[in-house]
């Protein structure tokens, strides 16, 4: 993405045209708006820094911008704090008490808007994400020997010795500052939870509470850059693998044995953004004088306030509830270019995806018809089998009864016969009905 922000820059900015009379409200644009350093606005218009600086020296000067010390300040403690360095730290200015009347000049005088891209923090400095207001209970493992807690023995070790007893109780204890523990996301805050009892000017401790005896915090903020904050599982397991490291330092230094580690928030951090906003820091700036809350809802999940002691110099800290929140309010264009990639992958997955899909439903497809023509020809052959055997079936039937018909029919026939020829005497001829008489040969007739 940075090539296509250079060259759409290039293409559109009024500066690089800018008259000498308004070579000075281009640095202002670049010095305030873009976040550049001198020698980054030398290069670009191509002009001395002697010159720039003058420029800059007159912006101050005039009150048109103002330099901003807290800042500066804050960006240092990041770059000692951070185990990654800060890349562009330089002087960092921001908009003075005159601004509005620059920024009016400059509408006038622009032939064509910009494209503004990235990240624009005063004085060239990189946006980091701030991870913090992390808070873990680690409960006793009760199923272990002695509730998972430590054994009279191991609790004078040289590790106990060095702890740090408070002098008051709450409701009958109070929590025991350990020393802290350097793990790769920082150094931990360790607290024991005892049970206690005053006797005199004294404290008498008692059994650890239960069932969280040891609870840690992260005082320092972990610095990450937008680009890590992408990767929220990469944020999350970087952020449990410090936590295990912590766990298992106590439990060998102080005879813990410990479970599975739990928020004592709703969620384990927040993630703080910081953004160079004077319209917005006047609305948290009325919200505490209001309130006295001192923290803006922005938008779902997003409050702004005035962390870091900045909030005179027009900076608010937005806290947000996910790391790609904060990352989105400290590099939009990044994230947005990061998601863009992201559903383009997914798009060409699902394309896949569809086109194995399809190939897979045509074999089937091919499978299943070739296995239904085969069903349906045997299918075919069985009933055409059973047509047949039905049919001869049917037709030996048929002739069976035709036959049985005819013999019944001739059998009585026969019968009929046979008790009519009963009835005749051959000596009588006369007895015999007209149809069969026999008439003598003499009285044939005469065919001559």
């Amino acid at each position: 993405m940075s090539g296509i922000e250079d060259a759409t820059i290039d293409a559109t900015w009024w500066g690089r045209s800018a008259k000498p009379s308004e070579m000075i409200w281009a640095v202002y644009e670049l010095l305030v708006e873009r976040g550049l350093i001198a020698s980054r606005i030398s290069e670009i218009l191509g002009k001395n820094r002697s010159t720039v600086s003058r420029h800059i020296k007159k912006l101050e000067r005039e009150q048109y911008i103002a330099r901003s010390v807290g800042f500066e300040a804050h960006v240092k403690r990041i770059e000692n704090t951070s185990k990654k360095s800060v890349s562009g730290y330089s002087k960092a200015y921001i908009k003075g008490n005159r601004a509005t009347e620059a920024d009016r000049k400059i509408s006038q005088i622009k032939g064509e808007v910009g494209v503004r891209a990235g990240p624009t923090l005063p004085g060239g400095a990189k946006p980091m994400i701030d991870i913090h207001r992390i808070d873990i209970n680690l409960p006793a493992n009760a199923k272990s020997p002695n509730k998972g807690l430590p054994k009279g023995n191991i609790l004078t070790n040289e590790h106990w010795d060095k702890v740090t007893y408070p002098n008051k109780l709450v409701r009958g204890w109070a929590s025991i500052k350990g020393e802290p523990i350097e793990t790769s996301v920082g150094n931990w805050n360790v607290y024991f939870r005892r049970r206690g009892k005053k006797v005199g000017e004294n404290i008498e401790w008692g059994d650890f509470c239960l069932p969280n005896p040891v609870r840690i915090t992260l005082p320092d903020r972990l610095w990450l850059t937008p680009e890590e904050c992408l990767d929220e599982k990469g944020v999350n397991s970087r952020l449990m693998q410090g936590i295990y490291e912590v766990s298992a330092k106590i439990q060998k230094k102080y005879g813990f044995i410990l479970g599975m580690p739990k928020s004592k928030n709703s969620q384990l951090y927040e993630a703080g953004a910081l953004r160079y906003d004077p319209d917005l820091a006047e609305k948290v700036r009325r919200n505490r004088t209001a309130s006295g809350k001192g923290m803006l809802e922005v938008a779902e999940g997003i409050t702004a306030d005035g962390s870091h002691d900045l909030l005179k110099d027009d900076f608010v800290h937005l806290d947000c509830e996910t790391p790609i929140q904060a990352a989105m309010q400290a590099n939009p264009v990044s994230v947005l270019d990061h998601l863009m990639k992201e559903s383009l992958a997914t798009v060409e997955q699902m394309r896949k995806v569809g086109e194995e899909t399809i190939v897979t439903i045509e074999e089937h497809a091919v499978k299943s018809s070739d296995s239904i023509q085969q069903q349906f020809e045997g299918s075919m052959g069985i009933l055409v089998e059973r047509m047949m055997n039905s049919f001869n079936q049917k037709f030996e039937d048929h002739m069976q009864r035709f036959f049985d018909r005819q013999n019944r029919r001739a059998e009585r026939i026969m019968q009929e016969f046979q008790d009519r020829l009963r009835g005749i005497d051959p000596e009588k001829p006369e007895t015999q009905t007209d149809i069969f008489q026999f008439v003598p040969e003499s009285e044939w007739p005469d065919d001559s």
